[in-house]
């Protein structure tokens, strides 16, 4: 097998890239250091600038064992998903470069990587085995673009958001939230009271989900419908067991606001007790995804 090499010169470094000629597999980049002011060990992973993990479309990198990390990467000419060991080899293209994928999230085994590729002009949401690359789709094609998306709890669905151009003169886009299960049945989309808002998923929850609609913060029956306010401002973080959350809002609040259950907003972060129902937790996490 022929290999290409990319030399490149980083302050002071010299590290060697090698990529198959299909650019599917990525040698190591991996180089280490130590930080000068507290001396730990720092490995270097990536040499390329054009990396990327950023929140809102890679969500969570780590893989749920632990042992692999997701990332975008445009090193082929086109944004493409890429996994690596922890300790940076193994580093391989999971996207195939026929058409870019911005949007990524792990399944809940680690076995396959959920995405949104753009598939002959449309998108779609793919499914892709991290080990042999094969490639089902659970839903599109779309014409509107994909946006973020999760896999449930439990493991067995996926919840993901489109943006829908409107015509000339409508004052919002539409954020279409979807839900369709990991094996590419029960599609539908979330309507009426969520046309501008993003549904997730709360952690250990199948019960309830969460939707995030302007500065507010809300929580909805599975299906869209019953949407009560439980709080306002930036971001918002569930505790492991789906009854309380913390809002951390960067441009700070009004003390003398409450909302309809009685918290009181503080500048910069809020702990709000949610008085949600008990968990109704989520079974085992099926190993086929």
């Amino acid at each position: 097998m022929r290999i290409n090499a990319l030399i490149i010169f980083l302050a002071g470094m010299t590290s060697v890239c090698f990529a198959s000629d299909d650019g599917r597999v990525w040698q190591s980049e991996r180089s280490d250091c130590r930080d000068k002011v507290t001396g730990a060990e720092v490995w270097r992973l990536t040499t390329n600038p054009e990396v990327e993990i950023i929140p809102d479309r890679i969500k969570a990198p780590w893989s749920p064992a632990g042992s692999q990390i997701l990332f975008r990467s445009k090193r082929t000419g086109a944004w493409h998903l890429f996994v690596m060991a922890a300790d940076g080899s193994k580093m391989t293209r999971v996207t195939d470069r026929k058409g870019p994928a911005v949007y990524g999230v792990w399944s809940r085994s680690g076995r396959e990587v959920v995405c949104t590729p753009l598939v002959d002009g449309k998108y779609e949401l793919h499914a892709i085995d991290v080990n042999t690359f094969a490639s089902r789709r659970l839903a599109g094609p779309f014409k509107s673009q994909m946006n973020k998306l999760g896999v449930s709890p439990d493991g067995e669905s996926v919840l993901f958001t489109r943006v829908i151009k409107q015509p000339d003169g409508e004052k919002q886009d539409v954020v279409m939230s979807s839900f369709v299960k990991m094996d590419s049945t029960g599609f539908f989309d979330f309507t009426d009271e969520t046309k501008h808002g993003r549904i997730g998923w709360i952690s250990g929850r199948m019960d309830i989900r969460r939707m995030k609609s302007s500065r507010r913060q809300y929580v909805v029956q599975p299906d869209g419908s019953g949407a009560r306010l439980i709080g306002e401002g930036g971001h918002e973080y569930f505790t492991p067991d789906g009854r309380h959350m913390l809002i951390y809002d960067p441009k700070g609040g009004e003390t003398s606001r409450k909302n309809s259950r009685g918290w009181e907003a503080i500048p910069q972060s809020v702990w709000t007790d949610a008085s949600l129902p008990p968990t109704t937790p989520a079974t085992v996490i099926p190993s086929r995804w």
